[in-house]
This record gives C-alpha cells, sequence and structure tokens, in this order.
C-alpha cells in the first residue's frame, strides 16, 4: 500500500566547530596514500528500518565528501537475540576478524552496540575514536569517562507527542502504553514514567508492558473511545517471540480501533498515526559529518555532544482520513 506522509523538519543545528572544520578542510591528511577506514558498528539487523535508515545517512554524508573513506558495517542483531547471548560470539568474532586491520573511526547505532563497544574497546580496537549516534542517555557514565568519543543523542519527545495528541483528539482522558522485554523498551518506559506526575488529574497512563502477543492483542481490543495507544516498542514480546518493526506496528495498530502514536520514522506506514518522531537518517548525517571531522584531524573530545536530537512532526494521511483527523 501506498502512503503519504506528511513532515514538519526543524533541522538540527551542528556543532560549530564540527561545521567549521567541514567547511575549511581540503582533505583527510597530506599522507595520499592513506586509506581511510570507517567502522560502522549498528546494534541491529539489515533489515531493521531505523537501522537502514541510520545506515543511508551515514553512507551520504561519507559518500559526499568526493574522498570517500573505506567503509565496513556490521550488525549485531540484537533486536531479535538477546545481548547476553551473542555478546560473546561477536567479541571473538570482531577479534578475529580485524586483528590486522585498523580504523580511523568507529560509529556507532544505538545502545547495545556503543555499550558493547565501550566494554571491550582497549581489547578490539584500541585508540580508535568513537561517534555515537542513537544514544538515549549521552551523560551515561560509561560514556563520559571514556576519551575520545562524541555523537549526536536520540530524544525520543514523549511529551511532545503527548500534547499533539491532545490537540489531534480532543477529549483524549487515557493513553495505553506499549512497551517490551528489550532493553530500549524498559528505558523508554521509565522515560514516560518521569513525566506522567505533569498530567496527574487531566490523563491517565495504563501500562500494556512486557506481554505475550496474545495479551497484549486482548488489552488493546478492549481500550474505550476516549483513548489513543502510545507505541513505545514492541519487538520482543514476553515469551522471547520477535517481532519486525513492520509486524509490531501493524500487530499493535490492527488490534486497536483508537489512533496510534510512534516517536520514531521507522515505525512510519504500518499503520501508526505518528507523532513527534526521531528519524534515523538524520541521525546517520549528523553522526556522518562528526567521523569526516575526525578524519580530517579533529579530535573527537573537541567535537561537542549534539544533544537536540533531529525530530520531525510526522503523520501518515492514510491514518489520519481512517480517524476523521483533519
Amino acid at each position: 500500500m501506498s502512503r503519504t506522509i506528511l513532515t514538519s523538519h526543524k533541522g538540527l543545528p551542528l556543532a560549530g566547530v564540527v561545521a567549521a572544520v567541514l567547511l575549511s578542510a581540503a582533505g583527510f591528511g597530506n599522507d595520499d596514500d592513506a586509506t581511510k577506514r570507517v567502522l560502522v558498528l549498528n546494534s541491529y539487523h539489515s533489515g531493521f528500518v531505523w537501522t537502514r535508515n541510520i545506515t543511508e545517512g551515514i553512507r551520504s554524508i561519507l559518500d559526499e565528501t568526493g574522498e570517500a573513506p573505506e567503509v565496513y558495517v556490521e550488525y549485531m542483531d540484537t533486536k531479535r537475540y538477546a545481548p547476553e547471548t551473542v555478546y560473546p560470539t561477536l567479541g571473538d568474532l570482531y577479534r578475529r576478524k580485524y586483528a590486522e586491520q585498523h580504523f580511523d573511526v568507529i560509529i556507532t547505532s544505538d545502545d547495545n552496540a556503543l555499550f558493547f563497544l565501550l566494554e571491550r574497546r582497549k581489547d578490539l580496537f584500541p585508540g580508535v575514536p568513537v561517534v555515537f549516534c542513537g544514544i538515549n542517555n549521552p551523560d551515561d557514565f560509561r560514556i563520559v569517562s571514556q576519551p575520545d568519543i562524541t555523537g549526536v543523542a536520540e530524544d525520543c519527545d514523549v511529551r511532545g507527542t503527548i500534547e499533539i495528541a491532545r490537540r489531534l483528539q480532543p477529549g483524549l482522558a487515557r493513553f495505553f502504553v506499549v512497551s517490551d522485554i528489550t532493553p530500549t523498551g524498559r528505558s523508554h518506559i521509565e522515560h514516560l514514567r518521569q513525566i506522567e506526575p505533569e498530567y496527574e488529574g487531566s490523563l491517565e497512563f495504563v501500562e500494556l508492558a512486557e506481554l505475550s502477543q496474545s495479551e497484549l492483542v486482548e488489552a488493546l481490543s478492549r481500550i474505550p473511545d476516549d483513548s489513543a495507544v502510545l507505541l513505545l516498542s514492541f519487538y520482543r514480546d514476553r515469551t522471547g517471540k520477535a517481532f519486525s518493526v513492520e509486524e509490531g506496528v501493524s500487530l499493535v495498530a490492527g488490534s486497536s480501533e483508537r489512533p496510534v502514536y510512534s516517536m520514531w520514522d521507522a515505525m512510519m506506514g504500518a499503520g501508526a498515526l505518528g507523532g513527534i518522531v526521531t528519524s534515523g537518517r538524520a541521525q546517520g548525517e549528523a553522526a556522518g559529518r562528526m567521523a569526516i571531522a575526525v578524519l580530517r584531524g579533529v579530535d573527537a573530545d573537541d567535537i561537542p555532544v549534539v544533544r537536540q536530537s533531529p525530530n520531525v512532526a510526522m503523520f501518515d494521511y492514510a491514518v489520519m482520513r481512517r480517524f476523521g483527523i483533519a
């Protein structure tokens, strides 16, 4: 099914030092014989829309320099498989695979790849600068205690999405919040819980967290008319069953007679109405610009972390029509 997606893009302010380097530097250095190498370490699999968008964003920036470095891409697949199951095998694989390879910068996407790398950095890739994207808390001690690292935060706009839902649905009384057993899902629902007190007495939040597929379908089929669904994450249910982005969104949207709001562009096109979403491609583009700055001689520590996540207002027109939203 073809869909019309309506967006409003605020743009991403980049740190001044990054922009200055990109504008002024003529190349990657004076050693014309040295090939620059970049490793992109993705937390999830290549078919995951969010990861694909990030990777495309990174490549678009690295390619546009006219001096494209050699890029290696790895997918850790930790959305479908528990990190504790695959980390030991991946650590051994990368140690053997890249034992004789030197990288000039490593770009990580999402929390699992970054923290996997930081725990094994001295062993696997000693001294290599790191640029992250898709990170929920850039002030985590595990990040700020490390040298030669920078990146862009992923700050899902829960409050902005709640507010726009209230404007689109006057009389909205409660949100049914869908979250799963993944570390990302648990992190997002904790973030929501910090915001909930702001709406005490005016808006109720009912958590549908860490349920099985059948339990979730049953719960969503019974929500009242003055409600909406806030989809945080549904990639792995309580039984361990894995779902693609499209499968998870389609399951939630298909089980509910009320609008489903989401905060990631990867969830668009499968039945979600939308919201103030985080753009995977914009995350990748921001990380790509930082990586270029590192390749051109800027220390990663001298590049400020971009804390204003590149969020976009995005809505699926077909879903708007379904619910009579102007």
